[in-house]
């Protein structure tokens, strides 16, 4: 049953068109039809079909997608983000997961769709309230994203009541993939000046990044969250 709601959602072809005035090769004007319905399904479609057309539009922004640049500007302009940002609070363990997925690969790369994402008034809280689920780490790609490629995101993202606080936290969990989020995401904000000192005053060094570098752990992974800790405490000192 699975199998054939997935068809009966993606069964659209994905068939680029330019918008009427629009010159050839402007990635902001291609408006491919599959993309639109699968954004009008994150609002009028049901769970099920709103969790699959989520899935395929992870799928065509994703780095590795020969089409990714102009899917996600269109999903932009078509209202990609504040339908997603719905599905945050989803009842849904997999819609949750699949809109941050969405939201988190459309930031990459991208200041303009990181500003958006930030902006937008309930995108960054509503993530914040994901930190205490098992969707942390998903909610927490997305910001780290945010902050990486976009230094007005970062300023947006100090700005939400709670975010710092809620990532130094995480930086001292058990959960190695959850502190290695929390400590690349004070890495890109570290790197903003106008952030930085705010970093400073909440005594990021002392309370997230030490107990950091004082975890236990023989991953690669741990290694990699080592060195950010260590870059991001220079920057900070």
């Amino acid at each position: 049953a699975r199998d054939k709601d997935r068809q009966r959602t993606l069964k659209m072809e994905a068939v680029p068109v330019l918008a009427a005035g629009t010159a050839p090769g402007s990635l902001s004007q291609i408006v491919d039809p599959a993309v639109s319905q699968r954004i009008l399904t994150l609002t009028q479609g049901d769970l099920r079909q709103a969790v699959f057309a989520a899935e395929w539009l992870f799928e065509q922004a994703h780095a590795s997608s020969n089409v990714a640049a102009q899917t996600k500007m269109q999903m932009l302009t078509e209202g990609a983000v504040p339908a997603l940002c719905h599905h945050l609070s989803s009842e849904s363990p997999e819609m949750r997961t699949n809109a941050c997925r969405v939201l988190g690969e459309m930031a990459f790369r991208n200041p303009e769709i990181c500003r958006a994402i930030t902006s937008h008034e309930l995108v960054v809280p509503k993530l914040l309230l994901m930190m205490d689920s098992n969707g942390r780490c998903d909610a927490g790609l997305v910001l780290n994203n945010c902050a990486a490629f976009c230094e007005h995101s970062c300023t947006s993202m100090v700005e939400c009541p709670g975010l710092v606080e809620t990532f130094k936290k995480m930086a001292t969990c058990n959960n190695s993939l959850a502190r290695g989020i929390a400590v690349g995401v004070f890495n890109c904000l570290s790197r903003c000046p106008a952030v930085a000192q705010v970093l400073v005053d909440a005594r990021v060094v002392e309370e997230a990044l030490a107990p950091a570098l004082c975890a236990s752990g023989k991953s690669d992974q741990h290694e990699a969250m080592l060195a950010l800790a260590a870059m991001t405490m220079a920057n900070l000192t």
